[in-house]
């Protein structure tokens, strides 16, 4: 008998005290989270769920078949619907939330998301007034892990006619994530340390008029790849002429596959910053197709230092490279036909110092096979910190037969040319406003030979008198070639490689006519 009342006292009755006090906890745990999902509520979040498992030991809480409903009152931005298998929130601090109903989570785990957002129209005032919110309670949110599994997910424009993201078998890891009022200002509204990613077919609405779709990406922060990415103008080009009022190229970008090396977001001395030891681009086909016959695009467009300099983030990638890209360039500007088409075939190029954190000078190499036949080599370079944009673009042509440009010059200034081109180099140094270049070219048994805009027949009288003026090749007596140094002014709304055009076509027009 005392020995009975022994075992009561110091075994059976603490046991009890235990298993009381741990249904009184998981009790007052369940109430503190319907507390803090109440709250959400009135922030403009509805939770609803079919369980709760909770493992107070672990310090997990796991929400069986969640469903959550975002209302404009989030200030999100969206609206929208989510459904998931489950949500785990890892490493609860429960005395935290016993005490205070607040509950800081840590690591979260999202498993077969599904879902659509909406989003909202927001006028400005709006947005200054959210904005102001966040900076004024210094928003932030910390998370050591985040894990998205299984998601699909679409976001839509405001009236719901566009599909501005799409991501499908969607899963990511990424650790040590911050999200706050700064970061949510930038383009990428968090920072992260690592990652590991598996996705399948990817939509994006780039601008208006692009999007892009990616077949598959699969990597880690040390190696991502990016499998078939297309960044294409999603209408035809006779259908997106017909709705421009200014100026605008049309694109078509496919890339086999995009690896980037060591990618990750950084927040240094509070500001956002993208950084990769290496992105390479491997055999881009790249169509570019624009249309001189609509009105001009009178914008301002800043050289390449510029847009670096005053990029919204930081911008580090170490080497940046293109492998056996083909680029092809098509200008319209006579209504009769399709347009002249320039190519670099064979272009293999890398650029080191990509950014706006380097003190170094950005560098450009590239070498191709212009207009498939004759070898192109190049160097460009320039400097973000420059205010004035200094730069310069050094570059060599050889062996070119002057008929395989006719593909540009026939249709784009009913023009033929006829003879070879032994040797081209330039030197172009310039800033903002001016620029000046240095040309040297031997050439020979060249002809012009211009044509009826109708029957592109040649016109007889008029290229026998001009051919008859214009020298044939450019021999003489103390060298073979011909030289030109010409200074040139900017059109400030003109692109930065309409500015390298016309410093070589003005240094050509020296020397030929």
């Amino acid at each position: 008998m005392l020995f009975r009342n022994k075992l009561i006292r110091f075994f059976i009755i603490p046991l009890l005290g235990i298993v009381l006090a741990y249904f009184a906890v998981d009790q007052g745990v369940r109430f503190r989270l319907q507390q803090f999902l109440a709250n959400k509520e009135a922030q403009g979040v509805l939770v609803n769920y079919k369980g709760l498992e909770l493992k107070l030991f672990q310090g997990t809480a796991k929400f069986i078949q969640p469903t959550i409903l975002l209302s404009k009152e989030t200030n999100s931005g969206f609206t929208g619907n989510l459904s998931l298998t489950d949500i785990i929130i890892k490493d609860i601090g429960y005395v935290r939330l016993l005490l205070t109903g607040k509950l800081p989570i840590e690591y979260i785990e999202m498993n077969g998301l599904d879902g659509q957002l909406i989003e909202l129209k927001q006028n400005e005032d709006a947005v200054n007034a959210t904005k102001a919110t966040k900076e004024e309670i210094g928003f932030v949110i910390n998370l050591k892990e985040l894990i998205l599994t299984n998601t699909k997910l679409t976001v839509f424009d405001a009236d719901k006619k566009e599909e501005l993201l799409r991501l499908t078998d969607f899963n990511l890891t990424i650790k040590n994530i911050l999200v706050s009022d700064k970061t949510l200002a930038k383009r990428f509204p968090f920072t992260g340390e690592s990652y590991q990613i598996v996705s399948g077919p990817v939509f994006i609405k780039a601008t208006p008029f692009e999007n892009i779709t990616i077949d598959s990406i699969n990597g880690t922060t040390n190696h991502t790849h990016v499998y078939n990415v297309n960044y294409k103008t999603a209408l035809s080009k006779e259908r997106f002429d017909a709705q421009l009022v200014k100026e605008r190229d049309h694109y078509s970008v496919q890339v086999n596959t995009i690896l980037f090396k060591n990618l990750r977001l950084e927040s240094i001395n509070e500001e956002l910053a993208l950084k990769s030891n290496s992105i390479t681009f491997n055999n881009p086909e790249v169509t570019i197709y624009r249309n001189k016959l609509i009105a001009d695009d009178f914008s301002i467009k800043p050289l390449y230092g510029s847009l670096l300099r005053e990029a919204p983030i930081g911008i580090a990638v170490d080497t940046f490279s293109l492998n056996a890209a083909n680029i092809i360039y098509i200008e319209k500007s006579k209504p009769n036909n399709g347009g002249g088409e320039l190519t670099f075939n064979a272009l293999d190029a890398t650029i080191t110092n990509l950014g706006n954190s380097y003190r170094a000078p950005v560098q450009v190499h590239f070498k191709s096979k212009f207009m498939n036949a004759a070898p192109f080599v190049a160097d460009w370079t320039f400097d973000p910190n420059d205010q004035e944009d200094t730069f310069s673009f050094k570059g060599k042509l050889r062996d070119l037969d002057f008929a395989k440009v006719n593909a540009f010059t026939i249709p784009a200034a009913y023009t033929e040319v006829e003879g070879q081109m032994t040797d081209l180099y330039f030197t172009i140094y310039g800033q903002n406003d001016n620029s000046t270049i240095d040309l040297k070219i031997a050439y020979e048994d060249v002809s012009v030979y211009l044509l009826h805009p109708d029957s592109y027949k040649r016109k007889k009288v008029l290229n026998t008198l001009l051919n008859l003026f214009m020298p044939n090749n450019t021999k003489n007596k103390d060298s073979r070639y011909k030289d030109s140094h010409i200074n040139v002014s900017r059109d400030k709304n003109k692109s930065p490689f309409n500015y390298l055009y016309k410093n070589i076509e003005k240094g050509l027009q020296d020397v030929i006519l």
